[in-house]
């Protein structure tokens, strides 16, 4: 599960996200659609929006997420 996956890190990774891929990481709004061109950091938005999910008490089996190329 993706919570035993961050319990056993255990360290905190540092994340560089601009400005609009962090507000769309860390919106309260749900769902949140990521539409950008190939090489711009979807995927690590999509990750850090998880985690922020997660870190905010959201239950990780109440996500879903959907990656396509």
């Amino acid at each position: 599960a993706i919570t035993d996956i961050i319990a056993e890190k255990g360290k905190q990774e540092i994340v560089y996200l601009d400005d609009s891929q962090r507000r769309a990481a860390e919106t309260d709004k749900c769902p949140v659609l990521v539409a950008a061109g190939p090489g711009t950091g979807k995927t690590q938005t999509l990750t850090e929006r998880i985690s922020y999910l997660i870190k905010n008490g959201v239950d990780p089996k109440r996500s879903l997420a959907l990656t396509y190329s």
